[in-house]
């Protein structure tokens, strides 16, 4: 198309159909889907919610076997935390991607070989682990019907550090696909790439299946309704208005129903069916008393060991289990305390030892430099669910595991966790180093426009692929 201006930066399909003067539609996405609205009308409310149980529903409510920590104190502290993530996000909200090259008429995509050796790598993660499982077809058959489900032995199917942690990058393949077929509308050339999306889902289940997972489970259903609900949750139907109005309350049937499709597997059939009367009224003690001790654990932390400690365990804790040397010698260089796993053995549930990831990050960085870090990664989800409703930038692809990183807050810190740095290390160097483009020049038509390695030019390329400076 000659003689077009720069192109507006509201979404790739916009951009496109009005260079050809079609009329122009805008998606419609999910208000539920934006930062602010899941940390100002969920998150929070959750948050009372879980504080007041004991005084709402009684303390009959909870499973909890250890001394309360989490009083007035402490939930103002965490209020104060979420409060500046909804700050930080509010102001990221408004930072808006600049507009690409001119010249450009589609935004980047990942190399077809980086997402082959993306979905490689996490398919041949996924057969070592399960090593032990696929060497015995009869154990195999039998979990996979769920015959046998709890002769499946960890002991056979051992993790190997460095190895198996690559099954993490599924996420950043899932987030890649779809980020393909339904963000930017580029569907595949090759059929194996939808083959190593239904593989990678599968084992995905599997895990769920056969570990009891359910951040697994977790991990696999929500960028894939992140990516659905910002792309292609336009549709006038009676049931998709529904969604995207009620979404969060909706959302927390999901919650409920997850939550008791992993307990089932995990806890119930093994033992609980024999001690308990009703399958319900247990997720929902069950349920509550996950939050509630992931919080009063952390309250304990704090109440009974010095800090700020500046080593970061929480906040890195991927940089302190990285393989080979490296976590070691991190380990050794900055003398990290195990005050973690003294408290779970003194004062915690072992059954129930996750930390709150409200209380983790002040426990590393102190108050004020923990406020510092909420409003940073409030305005990252703001600022990347920007580039979500532009279809524009790399911080977009990021948008599911941040997302994903706030509805687990109360729970975990899951963006420091190991879990989360195989998906977002793929995404960094997969769309930064290794990315196309269909690029038209004025009389030249048009052509493909291939980065690698050797067409880095610094820091300044790195700011321009994520759409935060403007390319002259």
């Amino acid at each position: 198309v000659r003689g077009a201006g720069r192109l507006p930066p509201a979404s790739t399909e916009t951009a496109v159909r009005s260079r050809t003067g079609a009329a122009v539609h805008e998606v419609r996405h999910a208000w539920w889907m934006s930062p602010v609205a899941m940390v100002g009308a969920f998150m929070i409310p959750v948050y009372f919610f879980v504080f007041l149980v004991p005084e709402l529903l009684g303390t009959e409510s909870l499973q909890l076997k250890a001394r309360v920590f989490f009083d007035w104190k402490y939930f103002g502290m965490g209020l104060l935390f979420l409060t500046t993530v909804l700050v930080g996000a509010l102001f990221g909200t408004y930072l808006q991607p600049e507009p690409d090259d001119a010249r450009a008429t589609r935004e980047p995509w990942v190399s077809n070989w980086v997402m082959d050796a993306i979905a490689l790598a996490t398919i041949g993660a996924y057969l070592i682990w399960f090593r032990g499982v696929l060497s015995n077809p009869a154990e195999f058959v039998g979990a996979l019907f769920g015959q046998a489900a709890y002769g499946v032995s960890r002991q056979d199917n051992q993790t190997i550090g460095g190895v198996t942690t690559l099954t993490q990058c599924g996420i950043a393949y899932t987030v890649l696909y779809l980020d393909r077929m339904w963000a930017l509308r580029k569907p595949f050339t090759s059929v194996r790439y939808h083959w190593y999306f239904a593989i990678i889902l599968l084992w995905g289940a599997l895990r769920v299946k056969l570990w009891s997972e359910r951040l697994a489970l977790i991990e696999l259903v929500v960028p894939i309704a992140v990516m659905f609900f910002c792309y292609r949750a336009d549709s006038r139907l009676w049931f998709m208005r529904l969604l995207r109005r009620f979404g969060p309350l909706l959302g927390v049937v999901g919650l409920v129903v997850l939550f008791a499709v992993g307990e089932y597997f995990r806890s119930w059939r093994g033992y609980y069916q024999f001690v308990e009367d009703d399958f319900w009224a247990f997720i929902r003690r069950r349920l509550i008393t996950y939050y509630y001790t992931a919080l009063n654990n952390g309250s304990g932390l704090l109440e009974n060991y010095d800090w700020p400690t500046y080593e970061f365990q929480f906040t890195l804790q991927w940089l302190y289990r990285f393989p080979a040397l490296i976590g070691p010698i991190f380990r050794y260089a900055f003398d990290v305390s195990q005050e973690y796993r003294r408290f779970v053995v003194d004062y915690a549930d072992p059954e129930f030892n996750n930390m709150s990831g409200l209380f983790t990050h002040l426990y590393d960085m102190g108050l004020g430099l923990g406020l510092v870090y909420a409003i940073a990664w409030g305005g990252l989800c703001g600022y990347a669910f920007s580039c979500v409703k532009a279809r524009r930038g790399f911080p977009r692809l990021l948008y599911p595991i941040l997302f994903l990183s706030l509805l687990e807050v109360l729970r975990v810190p899951y963006l420091g966790d190991v879990r989360a740095f195989p998906a977002l290390a793929a995404l960094v160097f997969g769309y930064l180093l290794f990315r196309e483009r269909r690029v038209e020049r004025r009389g030249h038509g048009s052509r493909f426009q291939r980065r690698s390695v050797a067409t880095i030019r610094g820091p300044g390329w790195f700011a321009r692929s994520a759409g935060l400076l403007r390319r002259r």
